[in-house]
């Protein structure tokens, strides 16, 4: 079973004949200890692909050994692996039904055209020892799919399937708050150094698109652009302008994975992997070429792959063997690995017939799984977003697994491994695909966002986060159910098909809920510390100097923290006046005791009543804020006033006060006398009589009882001439 061989398979294929054509077969290699190869890394100890190989793959002259009897057999290598953990060969059928001591045939199943060995296969038994799967003799029985492409429409075409408010990733950086994530560190800090790969199969993806996407879309003179990297593997076509062509619009998806994961982790390199698709309406890589696309995926020096589809979960002890080498060596490499959960609504059938069914790989515990949110957003007048809400959306996939237990660090009562993990927008989202604007919906929107925002965490953490997924769990059950200002922002509305329901807490339609970037990642990377702040003086006059001390200390032990930076900021409380925004900012590191202090001035134009202290710490692994008031005295521009304020100078100071008010009165309202010798100013003339009008003729007398009424001009009835 472990190379794809199932009895029944004879017994269900319709008009059975001898394969003669040319397969694609990979071999996957049991690892050296594999108690520690399928467990997490202990700590942050993350390995190279030479590491992997080192720890974990067949040693050198054994993995030559295995390729020198395949070679002997007729097959060709098409790939070496570094890590030998695997190993892909290409051949006819005769010489792969003579290397596995077997034969090929091929036939039709469901629809599909599938080839399958006739007899179980065999290989000399040093060599079966070390496989831990065979790829590619069985194949068509196992079909991956993106069922969201099939819904695009023009952006301006109305709603796809939600609110109908449409998420662009401006947009979707906007309302998760990673622009504050962008400048945790007071610079911007963008994910130069680090790598995605968008793991899919198809023609590619059209260059042009992604270029036009970029330049048009994206604010590219704020935020370096991305680079994108193509790896179209076994044979795949490189990327063409014509990829948008792909009957079976893949091509469309891969787009919108490059857009919106670069779009989240400004500056990074997106890495293309794709395996060829079958011909339509199949449109489904076969198993063999999508475990080497998975293998190549994480084989790169990434920070997360992501898998915008899915197959149905299955008994295929091949598959799933296979995929569970590559996913545990991207555990072992800090690789955080995410997937969709799918656009049925969790329904392993359409039209919610089929009963609730979870997707592979989202369904993996080595897995981020990532469901779909539908978002509304509230504008002003002039079209500003000032908030937005999350209802679940109706297409996310959810459930619970038959394949997989809860993992340790799952308690959802079932037992079974649930999804999805997280959400995002999923409803009507925006993306540039073939010379226009589309919008279409699915969680493989959500999903590439979620891996673009892991990256940008990366690159500001300065090292990875790996499987995030025990972590993100710890946050979620830690926060209140229902509360929107943490780092997991919890869905508690909305359902999907068959009936499953969003509500507070973990639930199978949003998971934990979606981010808000800037808290998650303080939750996911920082020791919590306190904080303390004081100010001296606690009031202050305009132009005064005011000293901030803060303390660090451990928020369990009350343990002094030494040797890190604190951030210290006087900033104004009001945006009215001359002098606004920061007075001053200084970053003092603690000393032995974990005090620091910083001295700064409130500016003589300051017209506000209050100023506000501020002391952060957002580095080192630790986080910890607080702020303080501090009270400024306008009379505190003349400190002498202050004496004023007791008798009997305070009736001092009013008698002087008006005595000079008087006195400049007098010299302001003073005419100026003339000069002597001067003569006096002559009178101006008066202005000349303005002459009577003109009479006019009588006008109709009104009738009886009513008083005549003049004309505009003429006298009125009390008026004489």
């Amino acid at each position: 079973m472990r190379a794809g061989f199932a009895s029944w398979h004879a017994g269900a294929i319709l008009d059975p004949t001898p394969e003669t054509g040319s397969e694609l077969v990979v071999v996957t290699f049991q690892p050296r200890d594999p108690a520690r190869f399928y467990a997490p890394p202990s700590g942050d100890r993350y390995l190279t692909t030479a590491g992997v190989g080192q720890e974990y793959g067949l040693p050198a002259d054994q993995y030559a050994s295995i390729e020198q009897y395949f070679r002997g057999a007729g097959l060709s290598v098409a790939h070496e692996w570094a890590d030998r953990l695997s190993l892909s060969l290409t051949g006819s059928a005769a010489s792969i039904g003579r290397a596995f001591g077997t034969s090929l045939a091929m036939g039709s199943y469901e629809g599909r055209t599938v080839t399958y060995p006739t007899t179980a296969p065999s290989l000399p038994s040093n060599i079966e020892a070390v496989v831990g799967s065979v790829l590619g003799l069985s194949s068509g029985f196992d079909t991956f799919s993106t069922p969201s492409l099939t819904n695009l429409k023009a952006a301006d075409a109305g709603p796809a399937q939600g609110s109908g408010d449409v998420v662009t990733p401006a947009i979707a950086r906007e309302i998760y708050d990673l622009s504050g994530l962008y400048n945790v560190t007071r610079t911007l800090t963008t994910a130069t150094s680090q790598s995605i790969a968008l793991l899919l199969w198809g023609w590619g993806y059209s260059p042009l698109d992604i270029t036009t996407f970029f330049q048009q879309y994206y604010p590219s003179g704020l935020f370096p652009t991305p680079s994108v990297v193509p790896y179209p593997v076994d044979n795949a076509p490189y990327p063409s302008d014509s990829a948008v062509n792909d009957p079976c619009k893949v091509s469309a998806e891969l787009t919108l994975d490059l857009e919106w994961s670069g779009s989240m982790a400004p500056g990074a390199t997106l890495d293309a992997v794709y395996a060829p698709e079958s011909a339509a309406p199949q449109c489904s890589p076969s198993v063999a070429t999508m475990a080497d696309a998975l293998h190549q995926a994480v084989s790169l020096p990434v920070a997360a792959v992501s898998m915008s589809f899915g197959t149905s979960e299955s008994s295929d002890q091949a598959l799933a063997a296979a995929w569970q080498t590559y996913l545990s060596e991207a555990v072992q490499k800090g690789i955080t690995l995410l997937a969709a959960t799918g656009d049925l609504g969790g329904d392993a059938m359409a039209n919610c017939v089929g009963g609730p069914s979870a997707q592979y790989p989202s369904s993996s515990p080595d897995v981020l799984a990532v469901g779909g949110t539908d978002v509304s957003l509230n504008r002003n007048l002039l079209g500003q977003i000032t908030g937005f809400t999350e209802a679940g959306w109706s297409g996310s996939g959810g459930g619970y697994s038959t394949q997989y237990a809860a993992p340790p660090w799952q308690n959802n009562g079932s037992g079974s491994r649930g999804i999805p993990d997280v959400s995002a927008s999923a409803a009507d989202d925006f993306e540039y695909f073939d010379g226009q604007m589309v919008t279409a919906a699915g969680t493989s929107f959500a999903t590439p966002l979620w891996a673009g925002l892991i990256t940008e965490m990366d690159a500001l953490h300065g090292q990875p986060l790996g499987l995030v997924s025990p972590r993100l769990y710890t946050i979620g059950e830690a926060q209140p159910a229902g509360h929107i200002g943490v780092g997991l922002a919890d869905v508690t509305s909305g359902a999907s098909c068959p009936p499953r329901t969003a509500g507070p807490g973990w639930d199978d339609v949003t998971g934990w809920g979606s981010p808000r970037a800037l808290i998650l990642y303080e939750d996911l990377t920082a020791t919590f510390v306190n904080l303390s702040i004081a100010v001296t003086p606690s009031t202050v006059a305009p132009g005064g100097t005011v000293t901030i001390s803060g303390h660090l200390a451990n928020q369990t032990t009350g343990a002094p923290i030494a040797g890190v930076p604190v951030y210290v900021t006087l900033a104004a409380d009001t945006s009215i006046g001359p002098c606004v925004g920061t007075f001053g900012s200084s970053a003092p590191t603690t000393d032995a005791y974990g005090n620091v202090s910083a001295s700064m001035s409130v500016p003589l134009c300051y017209f506000g009543s209050h100023a506000s202290a501020e002391s952060e710490v957002i580095s080192d692994g630790y986080y910890g804020t607080n702020s303080t008031s501090v009270a400024v005295n306008l009379l505190g521009l003349v400190p002498a006033l202050g004496g004023l304020v007791n008798y009997p100078y305070n009736l001092a100071g009013f008698t002087g006060i008006m005595a000079v008010s008087i006195v400049l009165g007098y010299f302001l309202g003073r005419r100026r006398a003339p000069a002597a010798g001067e003569p006096p100013p002559v009178p101006e003339a008066p202005p000349a009589p303005v002459p009577p009008p003109p009479v006019s003729e009588p006008a109709e007398q009104p009738p009886s009882g009513l008083a005549p009424v003049p004309e505009e001009g003429s006298p009125g009835p009390s008026e004489t001439s």
